[in-house]
């Protein structure tokens, strides 16, 4: 057989082996929803959880099947993705579950929908009318036109709503400010990393400053053996071509795991190709014990 055959015959049965496998793990799966969609839809399914044993096995009472139901449809419009069950083999491993390596640019992204913001889509100009009532009149009469994309931005409205609250309820490692979907994303690499592990991310800057963020600051400079911030301006768009050219950038590498001594190492602002190549030439490094230690002003 040529390489060829080889490599179909090992897709399909790859495939074969997937559907087995989700097959087995249905019931799991439904059981998983049920967790997950308390929050989206703004009900309270932990009564639920003594009937794990029913729901896994597909026994289900009339009241159980419909609130599973809705959980289902709940979890899978928000493309929930079930980690334990999507990477059994991960998190089966006797000795420091969890990934290796985690590398990742997640989304900066606000959880709202600003009203003006959605109609300035459908509405060329209408941020620059004035004054405020004249640019409520007009949006309100196109909507009254446009009834379609009117339901279309209460969709989008109750959809930001329920991922909000499935946020507050099921992430902790932020204290303020709107939701934001890096956030989110920050919290759940140091879940998903194994001791041991290394993280490969980027962040912007508000991951590292101020007091709304200050519990991943804690959590990860607590749990990392040694952790290394290159800062970036991305002036001109150096970095980032299609993103603000004002941002500032963090690019965050660390080793997680026990230590005596845990070091934190952070570059100096770099907005240049030209800069970056020279990078550790512009870099401090304190143990973290040192940085703890109170100074006065």
């Amino acid at each position: 057989a040529s390489i060829n055959d080889l490599e179909l015959g090992d897709i399909a049965r790859g495939r074969e082996i997937q559907a087995e496998l989700e097959a087995a793990t249905a019931g799991l799966h439904d059981f998983y929803d049920i967790l997950t969609a308390g929050p989206l839809l703004d009900e309270d399914f932990r009564a639920l959880e003594i009937e794990a044993d029913q729901i896994i096995e597909g026994d289900l009472a009339t009241r159980t099947a419909a609130a599973l139901g809705s959980a289902r449809a709940a979890a899978r419009a928000q493309a929930a993705l079930h980690w334990r069950l999507a990477f059994p083999t991960v998190y089966l491993r006797r000795d420091r579950p969890g990934f290796d390596v985690i590398l990742g640019n997640p989304p900066w992204e606000e959880v709202t929908v600003e009203r003006l913001g959605f109609y300035a889509r459908h509405l060329p100009g209408i941020k620059s009318v004035k004054p405020q009532t004249e640019q409520a009149r007009r949006i309100a009469e196109f909507e009254a036109t446009y009834t379609t994309v009117r339901e279309r931005y209460e969709a989008e409205l109750a959809e930001k709503q329920a991922l909000r609250r499935y946020l507050a309820a099921r992430y902790t490692l932020t204290r303020s400010g709107d939701p934001d979907l890096y956030k989110a994303f920050a919290e759940r690499f140091l879940d998903v990393v194994r001791q041991g592990g290394h993280l490969g991310v980027v962040l912007p800057r508000s991951a590292f400053a101020g007091d709304g963020t200050a519990p991943f600051r804690e959590r990860l400079l607590g749990s990392a053996k040694t952790t290394s911030m290159d800062v970036l301006l991305n002036s001109g768009g150096w970095v980032f071509p299609d993103a603000e050219h004002r941002y500032t950038i963090v690019l965050l590498a660390a080793k997680l795991g026990q230590a005596t001594e845990r070091h934190l190492s952070v570059s100096a602002v770099v907005d240049s190709r030209e800069r970056f190549d020279k990078v550790d030439q512009e870099r401090t490094e304190w143990p973290l014990e040192q940085l703890r230690v109170p100074h006065p002003d």
